[in-house]
């Protein structure tokens, strides 16, 4: 008989527009890692069979990790008819080990971001509301509370996206740390997705209120998850707030 592979998981639950899919690229170039049959593939967020969760993946003998990098995962639950607890409960379940990633930017550049998204993939939602939803998207101490209650810190990675950008290969050593592997350092350098040009797509008052908030939430990424990038953050939308 057959031994089965003896393999873990790696899930990436955002936040959007904070190079997700470009990391996500970058990973699957190991041999070692497996991808699902497709990029956000969304399981948890609308299955519950989590014993058949492996089924997504094409697993062969020598793969470690399988990857899944779906970023509703760290959207308000309620989209999807859910409570908070049900998608990181779910994930929880999983009978394999499970490593998180969450990727995080700047609350204004990713509100801008994925309004750009948006326009870019012709989306027809109300501008306040789009606002809204992506400034719940940029409370990132309040999606990582949600998973908190399920997982340990030494099992969640937290990455900036400015850090990802600017020293790749720091990042990806430090990535592969985690993972508990040798780190594949080669060919780093990615095609980026062609976006809407940006500048002045949010308004002075808008700005504002992305900053009023996201600010006390940013806050709680330095002092409840130790993440120092956000520091710069904060002082960013502090200003942002005094102009």
């Amino acid at each position: 008989m057959n031994q089965a592979p003896d393999f873990a998981h790696i899930i990436m639950i955002g936040a959007m527009k904070s190079a997700t899919t470009t990391l996500h690229q970058m990973l699957i170039r190991n041999p070692e890692i497996v991808d699902s049959v497709r990029k956000e593939n969304d399981f948890f967020t609308g299955r519950d069979d989590v014993e058949n969760y492996p089924e997504i993946f094409p697993i062969e003998p020598g793969v470690r990790y399988t990857l899944d990098s779906s970023t509703n995962y760290s959207k308000p639950a309620s989209a999807f008819g859910l409570d908070d607890h049900e998608i990181p409960e779910r994930i929880a379940r999983l009978p394999r080990p499970v490593k998180l990633i969450y990727m995080m930017r700047h609350p204004i550049d990713r509100v801008e971001s994925h309004i750009a998204h948006n326009i870019r993939q012709g989306r027809q939602i109300g501008r306040e509301d789009q606002i809204l939803l992506a400034i719940e998207v940029s409370r990132y101490a309040t999606q990582l509370d949600r998973y908190r209650s399920f997982f340990e810190g030494d099992r969640m990675f937290l990455g900036g996206f400015d850090l990802f950008t600017n020293d790749r290969r720091a990042f990806m050593r430090n990535l592969y740390k985690f993972i508990d592997m040798p780190p594949l350092l080669e060919k780093l350098t990615m095609k980026r997705n062609v976006g809407v040009n940006r500048e002045g797509l949010l308004t002075g008052q808008e700005r504002r209120l992305v900053a009023e908030r996201t600010l006390d939430d940013t806050r709680r990424l330095v002092t409840d998850y130790d993440f120092n990038p956000a520091r710069a953050w904060v002082a960013d939308l502090e200003q942002t707030l005094g102009e």
